[in-house]
């Protein structure tokens, strides 16, 4: 009966040492072997990403000055809203007009969704700027040719008009001659 015994309790003792060692050690290798092969793109796709970032950076140092110049119309770092409105006052001036309660909204911190729960702020701030100015149609037409042919990158928002009477001017007199106030709302963007 002894020559039974041993090896049964070896076997229970085998089967428990398994169970509460080997097991749980092997499944805790096979996790970390599955996050090794995880984090291994992640650094892939890092090396990438800092070979764009590279070349990128060798582009840019490549760009004269007065492309770097263009680029920061463009897309300034910091837009200044006193400069911005005498900016937008030197381009409307230029078909004789004179814009009237110029406003800039301060920026909002845009966030931009990135997955489910995840949010980014954007990497760029949006100004607001809205002014109003009194022009027959034709001139309105060359301001917003204007605005569209600057450098600087701006979208127009909204557009709201309403007639003018005028002394010399009466419903039956010519259109292209009457007078509108025309509303503007114009976005503006920045880096910060």
């Amino acid at each position: 009966m002894r020559r039974y015994i041993y090896p049964v309790v070896l076997m229970f003792l085998s089967v428990g040492m398994y169970l509460l060692y080997i097991a749980p050690t092997w499944e805790s290798i096979t996790k970390l072997q599955s996050q090794k092969s995880e984090l291994d793109t992640f650094i892939e796709k890092a090396g990438e990403a800092q070979e764009k970032i590279t070349k990128i950076q060798a582009q840019h140092e490549n760009f004269s000055e007065e492309q770097k110049n263009a680029l920061k119309t463009i897309l300034p770092e910091k837009i200044d809203p006193i400069h911005l409105i005498l900016e937008l006052n030197n381009l409307v001036s230029k078909q004789g007009l004179y814009p009237h309660s110029p406003q800039v909204s301060l920026p909002v911190p845009t966030v931009v969704a990135k997955g489910k729960a995840a949010s980014v702020s954007a990497p760029y701030a949006k100004y607001t700027v809205s002014f109003s100015v009194s022009a027959p149609y034709k001139v309105f037409r060359n301001l917003l040719r204007d605005l569209e042919s600057s450098l600087a990158l701006r979208d127009v928002q909204s557009i709201a008009f309403s007639t003018v009477r005028s002394a010399g001017t009466d419903a039956m007199g010519d259109p292209n001659l009457a007078s509108y106030d025309y509303t503007i709302t114009i976005a503006t963007y920045a880096l910060h």
